[in-house]
């Protein structure tokens, strides 16, 4: 999962977007978006389709050759 978490956070800051933003547009706190970047909180598949939504990419985009 921590190269999900990386390409989220490439691509929020490629966008030019803030945590607070994110954020926002997830309808959690600041303090909870960092935790799921940073890895504190588990990103589950809903919230992983949620935030490919907010950065307009694909699933395949955050996901693609990433081994579990």
């Amino acid at each position: 999962m921590k190269e999900i978490r990386e390409r989220i956070r490439t691509l929020r800051k490629v966008k030019g977007y803030s945590q607070l933003y994110m954020s926002q547009q997830l309808h959690i706190s600041q303090r909870a978006y960092s935790s799921l970047e940073n890895g504190h909180t588990k990103i589950s598949l809903i919230r992983a389709v949620q935030i490919a939504k907010i950065l307009e990419v694909s699933m395949d985009a955050l996901t693609k050759d990433i081994v579990v």
